[in-house]
């Protein structure tokens, strides 16, 4: 049980202020507001100082009495409370521009209003998502007040979520400092965060050989699964993402130069040189489209306007055919990303140019478009050298 009380604080009575019945203790100093002597029910006495940060209350140990002399515990409190102050002042000044941001739930509106139209809708949703985790727990609390213990709070409310908690955690901050928020300090700093295990796996030459098998196999039955043979080899074999060749249209196709120019990506617009094995997939389907000029490269089967759906169930069928059950369509991207390098020998900023990484932009001038071209033959022959005959 806590207690509480004001008294003078003198050498000579530190050593016999009266210790707690339970719990503990606290006489305050009527000097140095915020200084105080912190008596156990075990008789422990420990100097202390209290000071408000951000809205909260703390309370910090100084030092055993007996051990530090109290006019040196004091000078240290009086220090402490004056760099707690000083702090204050300057988190208050960042808040004063943005005086109308009161609440997390404030925040939240703010950063969404902000990006509404930069991100894309994918990226958009998962923000609205974040922000629901978010404003479940701390929407309530003031921007400026917000500590440390508020993201342990956040931590327990997503028990069992570890990525969630870290992209809230990202979230929050990010969102802030764009909004004018937190532009040198903030209280999430040095805040616990999961260590997250990426999930990479390249696939081995008989695996490749496997799934490329699978996929030709269902596609020559005629299975419904099939539909989504094309889409998977043209994955396999230029490492491009799956909503990319999902959402892709005729009217991107540059015959003549075997280019597909991509007017959005996640890294933005972009130019894909595409190899000769893939150019054959989209030749053959090109054809038995009856030559469209516009519309999807893979169409929806209901709505020919529209692009097709990806079918989970469809791929768990590919896979199990393959002997492939935990393979994500992201390991497609990674394989394609690894036999480049390893098979196929091209150097780091060749892959990264393959794969369209957008950190990679600067060495962009260095790689002419013949380059280009060659980097993306090589890579895509290194993927099907293990499929046997391959006609597209």
């Amino acid at each position: 049980m806590k207690q509480t009380l004001r008294h003078r604080l003198t050498e000579a009575s530190v050593s016999t202020l009266a210790p707690a019945e339970n719990g503990y203790r606290y006489y305050w100093d009527d000097k140095v507001i915020g200084f105080g002597l912190r008596v156990t029910a075990n008789n422990v006495r420990s100097y202390v100082v209290r000071y408000r940060r951000y809205g909260r209350q703390y309370i910090k140990t100084i030092g055993r009495a007996g051990i530090i002399k109290l006019s040196r515990a004091r000078a240290l409190a009086k220090a402490a409370l004056d760099q707690n102050a000083a702090r204050n002042a300057a988190h208050t000044l960042e808040l004063n521009t943005n005086a109308d941001i009161i609440t997390m739930k404030d925040l939240s509106g703010r950063h969404i209003g902000q990006v509404y139209d930069i991100v894309r809708p994918a990226t958009l949703r998962l923000y609205r998502l974040l922000w629901r985790h978010i404003i479940s727990v701390l929407g309530h609390r003031r921007v400026d007040s917000l500590v440390p213990a508020d993201a342990v709070e956040l931590r327990r409310a997503l028990s069992g979520k570890r990525v969630t908690y870290n992209r809230c955690i990202t979230l929050i901050v990010s969102a802030a400092r764009a909004c004018g928020l937190w532009k040198s300090d903030h209280p999430f700093r040095g805040v616990h965060r999961f260590p997250e295990k990426q999930k990479q796996r390249v696939l081995t030459k008989s695996q490749n050989a496997a799934l490329f098998h699978a996929v030709s196999s269902i596609k020559s039955r005629g299975r419904p699964e099939g539909r989504y043979a094309d889409m998977i080899l043209l994955l396999m074999l230029t490492g491009m993402r799956r909503d990319e060749w999902r959402l892709a249209r005729w009217d991107y196709v540059d015959w003549e130069y075997s280019i597909l120019s991509l007017p959005q990506t996640k890294t933005g617009g972009q130019t894909i040189y595409l190899a000769e094995f893939a150019m054959q997939i989209l030749r053959t389907r090109h054809r038995a489209a009856h030559q469209p000029k516009r519309g999807y490269i893979f169409p929806s089967p209901r709505d020919g306007r529209k692009p097709t759906c990806w079918s989970h169930r469809a791929w768990n069928t590919i896979r199990r055919s393959a002997g492939l059950n935990n393979l994500r369509v992201h390991d497609l991207r990674h394989t394609a990303g690894s036999y480049a390098h390893t098979t196929a020998g091209l150097s780091q900023r060749q892959v990264a140019n393959f794969l369209g990484h957008k950190k990679m932009e600067t060495s962009e001038r260095y790689i002419h478009d013949e380059d280009k071209r060659g980097a993306a033959n090589a890579a895509a022959r290194a993927v099907a050298a293990d499929w046997g005959e391959f006609d597209g």
